[in-house]
Order: C-alpha cells, then sequence, then structure tokens
C-alpha cells in the first residue's frame, strides 16, 4: 500500500488544499484500485453526491463491512431524500372549503386557489409513506452505528425514530443496546436498558431478537462487574503486599502473613467480592448457568479460598456451595460421561469377542470383563444424575 503518498494527500486535505490531495488520491487509486483508504479520502474531496456515492460503493465493494462507507451511504440517501412537496396523490381531490368547488393542483410552495370564488388553502399531503421511508433511513443509520460503537450516535437515531413511531420496537431495541453501553462506574445503566428492552416486548412479544439481546445485555453486565472485581483484588493484592514487605500474595496466605497486611488489605477484597457476587447475578436466563456465571462463581470461590481469614457472608458461602455444585455438572457432561461411554463400548466389544474365543480362563475374562461393565454402568447412571441436576439461581 502506498501509505507515503496517501498521508501527504491526507496532509493537504486537512490543510485545505483539497485539488492537490484530489489528485494524489486518484494517482495512488491508478497504482492501486483497491486501496479502500484511498477510495474514502477520494469521497472526502469531492463535491458532487452521486461522486461520493461512487466512492464509497467503491469501498464497499473493496470491504462490506467498512462502517465509515455504510454509514456515509445511508447519510447521503437520506439528504437525497426528496422534500415532502405538497402534491396531491393518485385519486386525491381537492374541494374548496368555501364553494364546494374542485380545485387545482398546489404550486411548489402548497398554495392552491380555487378558481371560482378565489379561497386560497394549503395542502398538507399524507406524510404516512415519506415517515415510513424516514424510518428505515434511521433504522440503517442507527445500526451502522451500533456497529461502529457510535453508541451516542445510534441512541440520537433511535430517538428519532420513536418520536414518528412510538411502536417500532426495533428502535427500542436498538436504544437499550446504546443505553447499555454508556454505562460507567458510576452511573450503571443496565436496568434503564431492560426497561427499554420490555417496552419492545410488550409491542412483540414474539420477537426471537429481544430475548437475544436481553442475553447479550445481561452477560456483558456480569463481565462487567467481573472486570470492577479483578481491579479491586488486584488493588487489594497491591496493598496485602505492601504490608507484607513486598512478599508474594498467594504465598503468604498460604503461610504465615503479617496481621497487619490482612487488616488493610480486607476492605478492598470485600469491595471485590460484592462485584463478583453482583456478577454471579447477570447472565442466564434460567436454571442453567452459562459460562459467564461459572466464571463468577469461581472467582467467589478462588478469593474466599485465599482469603480465609476473612469471616465471609454467609451468601459468600452459599455461592461456594453453588460452584462445586455446577462444576461436578459440568465435569459429568464434558468429562466424565463421554470417557465412561468410550470405555462402555470398548469393554462390551471385547465381552462379544471374548466369548467367541476357547481355552482355559475364557471364563475369567468373561466374568472380569462383565464385572467391569457393570461397574461403568453404575458410574453412568450417577454421572448422568450429576450431569441433569437443576441447579437453581441462589
Amino acid at each position: 500500500m502506498d501509505n507515503a503518498n496517501i498521508q501527504t494527500g491526507i496532509q493537504h486535505f486537512k490543510s485545505g488544499n483539497k485539488t492537490d490531495a484530489l489528485q494524489i488520491f486518484l494517482q495512488v487509486l491508478k497504482q492501486e484500485p483497491n486501496n479502500e483508504v484511498a477510495w474514502l479520502w477520494l469521497a472526502a474531496c469531492v463535491d458532487k453526491p452521486e461522486q461520493k456515492r461512487d466512492c464509497f460503493y467503491k469501498v464497499l465493494a473493496i470491504n462490506p463491512k467498512n462502517t465509515n462507507a455504510q454509514k456515509a451511504l445511508a447519510e447521503l440517501e437520506l439528504q437525497s431524500m426528496p422534500d415532502t412537496k405538497p402534491i396531491p396523490q393518485l385519486g386525491t381531490v381537492l374541494k374548496c372549503p368555501s364553494c364546494g368547488s374542485v380545485m387545482g393542483k398546489p404550486d411548489h410552495t402548497g398554495l392552491v386557489q380555487c378558481g371560482y370564488c378565489g379561497t386560497t388553502i394549503t395542502y398538507h399531503p399524507p406524510v404516512e409513506k415519506v415517515e415510513r421511508k424516514n424510518v428505515e433511513r434511521f433504522l440503517e443509520l442507527c445500526k451502522v452505528a451500533i456497529d461502529g460503537s457510535n453508541y451516542d450516535e445510534a441512541l440520537q437515531y433511535s430517538n428519532k425514530i420513536l418520536e414518528i413511531d412510538p411502536e417500532n420496537f426495533n428502535a427500542w431495541i436498538y436504544k437499550a443496546v446504546s443505553i447499555f453501553w454508556q454505562t460507567t462506574a458510576a452511573n450503571n445503566r443496565y436496568d434503564e436498558a431492560m426497561g427499554y428492552l420490555q417496552i419492545a416486548e410488550n409491542i412483540n412479544k414474539d420477537d426471537p431478537v429481544i430475548l437475544e439481546t436481553k442475553i447479550y445485555l445481561s452477560t456483558n453486565q456480569s463481565r462487567w462487574y467481573q472486570h470492577l472485581g479483578d481491579t479491586e483484588r488486584e488493588h487489594a493484592i497491591e496493598i496485602f503486599e505492601i504490608y507484607n514487605d513486598g512478599n508474594d500474595f498467594i504465598d503468604s496466605v498460604l503461610g504465615n502473613s503479617n496481621p497487619e497486611a490482612k487488616s488493610n488489605s480486607q476492605e478492598y477484597f470485600q469491595k471485590a467480592m460484592e462485584y463478583y457476587m453482583l456478577a454471579s447475578q447477570y447472565g442466564d436466563h434460567g436454571y442453567d448457568y452459562s459460562s459467564q456465571n461459572f466464571s463468577a462463581l469461581r472467582s467467589i470461590y478462588d478469593l474466599a479460598q485465599e482469603t480465609k481469614w476473612i469471616n465471609w457472608w454467609g451468601l459468600v458461602k452459599q455461592k461456594k456451595s453453588l460452584y462445586l455444585k455446577v462444576q461436578l455438572k459440568n465435569y459429568a457432561i464434558s468429562m466424565a460421561l463421554p470417557d465412561l461411554r468410550k470405555q462402555l463400548q470398548e469393554a462390551s466389544t471385547t465381552l462379544s469377542k471374548t466369548k467367541k474365543e476357547k481355552g482355559l480362563f475364557v471364563g475369567v475374562k468373561i466374568n472380569s470383563l462383565t464385572k467391569k461393565i457393570k461397574s461403568l454402568q453404575e458410574q453412568i447412571v450417577q454421572e448422568e444424575k450429576n450431569a441433569n441436576t437443576e441447579i437453581k439461581r441462589e
């Protein structure tokens, strides 16, 4: 890629010299017709909307996922929409409100005068079609903004849609996502976002995207708290090690550590635990815990094990117990059952072959294999119970 010339062209453009910039980008594209960056900057240098549109289509032909080109094209189309001219639709008959005579067509300003009595009125055409077109464009812009993580912009577009059509459930979904990603440590907007999803669900309860979005937001809410917990735990460990003469935290808690280190770090460990507890409340829909929930439970368990000198709350102990149950269930599903079933299949195959053999010790082999198969079957029954354990949120 001709980065040097592209950078020179960008410098010319930013300094206001669009003519030279235009020539440089054209020269680059002559040598590299698939240069995505050059096409984007060429679009900035040309003035006519149709020229800009051609450039953006070139970009999307090279990279269909280029959000800058997607957004720019959508905005161009929105700008190019014809103004709402007061031209009656086919079959519309305008009658004079004074004399009842059939009136002519409105002029370009929307005014129409009765040719009989001279009364002048302003024609207000049906705007439903225009508004529907606006909604479609704003939805496109909203999606592009969200794909590009421009959540302030996406929120503006979703609000514009809802001004036109308050029952547009897609706009409520986009608004929920936009609001959620504006969460900060000081201003948690998860509940507000879920409220907007509830409105969407009230409008169209059968749309699967609503549930998908709920799971998406809930999972990311859990990850957010997990991140806050990890950050607080790292801070607590730093304080612990400072008061413990710089000795490693894990080594210290397993052996003898300075009581002062425990005392001064405890507040921060407790804060980390609070975040982990919050993280464990999100991300699952139903009884089974998702991978994100399990990650939060593991953090609770590990932190409690590392800081046994802290008298943890009863709910923490419940979460530790829950973690072990989920771990047992996951182990049964992913490890134990596949391995036991494989062993059972192999033992059954060997038994079938052994029964066809002749010899002094065949009976002993058959007896041994029969016992092994029975033992494997019993283990599979137990692991199936573990795998099918219904784990409710505690």
